[in-house]
């Protein structure tokens, strides 16, 4: 699993990079020099939390990396999102015959813009129980 996240974290860095000198936003000399910083820490990154964090603290040296790290932000909370949803579509789908009132609710409140995946499990200990079996 390390090899694939190593290979999803480098191949998130190419992308934004060559954006980057494609659309001109940077020079030759600046992407390299951002490349030549951050390449070399992907192979000590084993997950997600740690990449966010060696992008943010490049933004300190590199202004440029701002970019990538709400691209960052976004992409997390989309996929927290989309794993929120299917657990409940999950849940609500073996629960509905048998609670549907419980089970709408926790789909009501899945809905809410605002919602997040850990108030879901917090607020509903059953969806939580599910989740983990």
């Amino acid at each position: 699993m390390e090899i694939a996240l190593s290979e999803k974290f480098a191949t998130a860095v190419c992308e934004f990079l060559s954006e980057m000198l494609r659309t001109r936003r940077v020079s030759l000399a600046r992407g390299t020099e951002i490349a030549a910083a951050l390449v070399p820490r992907l192979q000590d990154i084993r997950t997600e939390e740690e990449f966010h964090r060696a992008v943010r603290e490049l933004e300190f040296e590199f202004q440029e990396m701002r970019q990538l790290s709400d691209e960052l932000q976004l992409h997390s909370k989309i996929s927290e999102r989309k794993q929120m949803e299917k657990l409940v579509r999950d849940f609500a789908a073996r629960e509905l015959p048998e609670n549907p009132s419980a089970a709408v609710k926790i789909m009501q409140d899945a809905l809410q813009p605002e919602m997040t995946l850990d108030w879901l499990l917090r607020k509903y200990p059953e969806l939580k129980f599910y989740k983990d079996e």
